[in-house]
């Protein structure tokens, strides 16, 4: 389920300045993922191992620091304390792999901030 603040809910548009580069000077979509248990793991290998070619992995956030620190160890990215520090890196998307909890307790904040959530807990 993609809730697209440009289509939805709220209307916010983005602004060019908010993804990062390649080197090669084509946009990239800045991205973070919240929940670093198996989910949020599957989809930071994925970008490590290049299968999310057009995005950039800015930041990880997860229930437990811990668990952020070393989901952004082993990829490289930024560990973030909470979803607050997560959206200061100013992501385009948050891909939610955490709880439905998790999804009640951030979606107004992410998308009041015009960040498109990708929700896949059920």
């Amino acid at each position: 389920m993609l809730f697209c603040t440009r289509h939805g809910i709220l209307k916010k548009e983005k602004s060019a300045d908010r993804a990062g580069k390649r080197r090669n000077g084509n946009m990239k979509t800045k991205f973070g993922i919240v929940g670093c248990g198996f989910l949020g793991n599957i989809v930071a290998d994925a970008w490590k191992k290049g299968l999310l070619e057009d995005y950039e992995l800015v930041g990880v956030t997860s229930r437990t620091f811990a668990s952020a620190e070393k989901t952004a160890a082993s990829v490289g990215c930024a560990a973030c304390a909470d979803v607050d520090a997560l959206l200061a890196l100013e992501p385009e998307y948050i891909v939610e792999a955490a709880s439905v909890e998790a999804v009640r307790a951030m979606a107004v904040p992410v998308l009041h901030r015009g960040v498109n959530l990708v929700v896949l807990s059920i």
